[in-house]
């Protein structure tokens, strides 16, 4: 592992690391989500007073219904996004979530394999600023 990243830029290896931070704070904002709605459910009663069910696979996928915003943990990464244009995001959203390479971006909107790239790296850059900038 350390070699491969030896093999590659700064520029790489930092977008790697914020790419797995983004879905770090993703996964934990929908592990507090869901503990949140146990905690809930298991403090109301019904009113027929029937046995209460516990949370099931339907339930557990309500968090996948939430926007993706609503997701996250860390607010100024949150207004960071907010900030972003529709397509920026929509860059962002599709490489780092539904991780769909350059050619799929590229073919998405209408770009070539480079402009897909390029496009990608200046939305990262954007938020590296963005979020900089509130601290």
């Amino acid at each position: 592992m350390r070699q491969r990243n030896e093999e590659q830029s700064e520029a790489k290896i930092l977008q790697n690391h914020f790419t797995g931070y983004l879905l770090i704070a993703i996964r934990r904002r929908k592990k507090d989500y869901l503990n949140k709605q146990r905690r809930v459910a298991g403090h109301e009663v019904s009113a027929d007073f029937q046995e209460m069910a516990l949370p099931d696979q339907s339930s557990l996928d309500l968090l996948e219904q939430l926007p993706v915003l609503m997701r996250l943990e860390n607010t100024a990464l949150l207004k960071a996004i907010e900030r972003l244009k529709t397509p920026e995001q929509m860059i962002l959203f599709a490489r780092v979530l539904e991780e769909c390479s350059y050619d799929e971006i590229a073919q998405k909107l209408g770009l070539r394999y480079k402009g897909a790239s390029a496009a990608y790296y200046r939305v990262l850059q954007k938020l590296r600023q963005s979020l900089e900038g509130e601290e």
